[in-house]
């Protein structure tokens, strides 16, 4: 739009007030920035200077504070339907029975860009049109909308997540 229609763009942003056309430009500029980073991250994992690690954490690790802020940061950016035991978040993650898998980069100890979590059906309140018959049995995980960190969206780290918390709740049985 600024390049392609350039004279059309600036008779319509002439006839904004100054606030406006300077939060015009500066969205633009964070959406270029934004996208600048996604592709150099793209680029960094086409080239393998960059890899998913997968982790299966372990329950001692899940209760640090810095940790669960991480993961709670993460899970803020997913859109709010998305958001299962928005205000039991953090204790969830101490839960014995929760699941949870993060996905970080290069290696086991990398930083945390995406995460799987969930839980024993039974623990979350679905919609009243959903009717799971082994609601009940106690036999069946519920997987929560996995989050990952934005720039990361595309690449398969989605796809790596749900892989390892499937293989991780199978080995849990």
């Amino acid at each position: 739009m600024t390049k392609n229609e350039s004279k059309i763009h600036e008779i319509v942003l002439n006839y904004l007030p100054d606030e406006m056309q300077k939060n015009f430009q500066t969205s633009v500029q964070k959406f270029t920035e934004l996208r600048n980073e996604e592709l150099q991250i793209k680029n960094d994992f086409e080239d393998k200077n960059l890899k998913f690690a997968v982790k299966m954490e372990s329950p001692k690790t899940k209760k640090t504070s810095e940790f669960a802020n991480t993961l709670h940061n993460m899970y803020l950016e997913l859109p709010k339907p998305l958001r299962f035991n928005e205000t039991s978040f953090i204790d969830s993650l101490n839960d014995p029975k929760t699941i949870l898998t993060t996905l970080r980069l290069n290696d086991e100890n990398g930083v945390v860009i995406g995460f799987a979590k969930g839980g024993p059906l039974e623990n979350y309140i679905l919609r009243s049109e959903i009717n799971d018959l082994n609601y009940g049995k106690k036999n069946t995980i519920f997987l929560e909308p996995i989050a990952v960190s934005m720039g990361y969206w595309g690449i398969g780290a989605g796809q790596r997540l749900r892989q390892s918390f499937i293989m991780q709740t199978h080995t849990k049985k």
